[in-house]
């Protein structure tokens, strides 16, 4: 883990709010915490028939994409959503992590992990659901979890 030295500096007369970041290098990590401050007040909308629901992103498990779409699982029902995965990755927190090309996981909701005989992981909701991570996302998934 890097240290990184942080200042905050709260001034009710700023005309507008704006972060200054020296950086050695551009990241994944920073990349995404620069689309989190872009995208700070963006909402994420679900569609489904003649609802469109604000989605909580605590609820979310996961984003996929089926067909032409792209869905999100919130509470065990699935809304449309009008943004493509890649769009999804770059402004998701961090907790949200891509396991294939079609998924994005919420990992604060995966209960556990389960390895397959061919060498796949699965993985298990808290709510029973399951995904599986590409084989191409193995190495990634193990990185970032530290396993």
């Amino acid at each position: 883990m890097v240290n990184i030295k942080v200042n905050l500096f709260i001034d009710g007369k700023q005309s507008a709010e704006h972060a200054d970041l020296y950086l050695k290098q551009m990241t994944d990590r920073y990349h995404k915490l620069i689309g989190e401050l872009q995208n700070s007040d963006a909402n994420l909308w679900g569609y489904h028939q003649d609802q469109i629901v604000p989605l909580d992103l605590k609820s979310v498990s996961k984003f996929y994409s089926s067909g032409q779409n792209i869905w999100v699982k919130m509470n065990q029902h699935d809304y449309e959503v009008k943004k493509r995965l890649y769009q999804l990755v770059k402004i998701l927190p961090e907790n949200f992590i891509q396991i294939s090309r079609s998924e994005i996981v919420n990992f604060d909701l995966v209960d556990h992990l389960e390895l397959t005989n061919t060498g796949m992981i699965k993985l298990i909701f808290k709510n029973h659901d399951f995904s599986y991570v590409s084989r191409r996302y193995v190495p990634k998934i193990k990185r970032r979890l530290g396993i």
